[in-house]
This record gives C-alpha cells, sequence and structure tokens, in this order.
C-alpha cells in the first residue's frame, strides 16, 4: 500500500497543482477582459463638460476608474504593483477620422507576482509572463457634449 502511494502521490500532486495554477490563470485573464470591457462601458457615459478634449478627458478618467474597481480582488492577492491600469488617450480612430477612439488597457505581471507559487527545479509548469486585455470604445463628435 505505501509503496503504490509513493509512486502515484507526485503524479497526483502535480495534476491537482497544474489544474489549480491553470484555473487561476484563467480567471485572472477573465477578470483582466471584465475590467476592460467595464472601463470601456464607464467611458460611454455621458460626461458633463464645456469642450469636447475636457469630456474626452473625463471619459478615459472614468475609463480607467471602472476598469481600476473591477480588479480589486486581483490586486489585493497580486499585490497593488503587479496590476496596472494606464490612463486611456483618446486619438483619431482608423476606420473613421471622425471619431475619436478610447484604449482601456490593462496587464498584470505574472511573473512578478504569480498567483500560486511555482514549484523548483523541472517541476515548474510553462505559465505567461503577462496577462493583459483591451477594449476600444469609438465616440461620435455628437455623442461627446
Amino acid at each position: 500500500m505505501s509503496v503504490e502511494f509513493v509512486l502515484l502521490f507526485p503524479v497526483l500532486f502535480l495534476i491537482l497543482y497544474g489544474l489549480i495554477t491553470y484555473a487561476l490563470i484563467f480567471s485572472a485573464q477573465h477578470t483582466l477582459s471584465l475590467a476592460a470591457a467595464e472601463g470601456g462601458r464607464a467611458a460611454l457615459r455621458y460626461q458633463r463638460a464645456d469642450t469636447a478634449e475636457e469630456a474626452l478627458a473625463l471619459r478615459a478618467a472614468a475609463a480607467q476608474s471602472a476598469a481600476g474597481q473591477s480588479l480589486n480582488w486581483l490586486r489585493n492577492i497580486a499585490g497593488v504593483d503587479a496590476v496596472s491600469v494606464p490612463l486611456p488617450v483618446a486619438q483619431a480612430c482608423a476606420s473613421d477620422a471622425a471619431l475619436r477612439c478610447l484604449q482601456v488597457s490593462v496587464t498584470y505581471d505574472y511573473q512578478a507576482a504569480p498567483l500560486v507559487p511555482r514549484l523548483l527545479g523541472p517541476l515548474s509548469l510553462p505559465t505567461p509572463a503577462q496577462l493583459s486585455s483591451e477594449a476600444v470604445v469609438q465616440i461620435g463628435p455628437m455623442q461627446l457634449l
């Protein structure tokens, strides 16, 4: 009985470790996608402003704030420095120069702060160095003010 346990335990442990590791990676990636989409939705909300540039700046700040709030659990586990949400910059869209595009990006440096500690030696699993997601919002000139 003990010989079988000694032979099978490492294999079963590696399978369980792999399942937990990749499940948390997929969960973190899903959270990043959700946060980018939530930031995009926040950028579409009306912001009271006097000029179009001021309205775009307010929408970009709202997008950054909404995306950041969606990442709270990941920041609590991985650390604040591992997850970043840069301020979106409004620029002319490639498809139509009359439209303004806001790109909401979120990144998580998984290599610097993994959710599950790595195993030592040859037993470590291949994991991504960085997870990221983006959402692009197109805003027409009539919807700015």
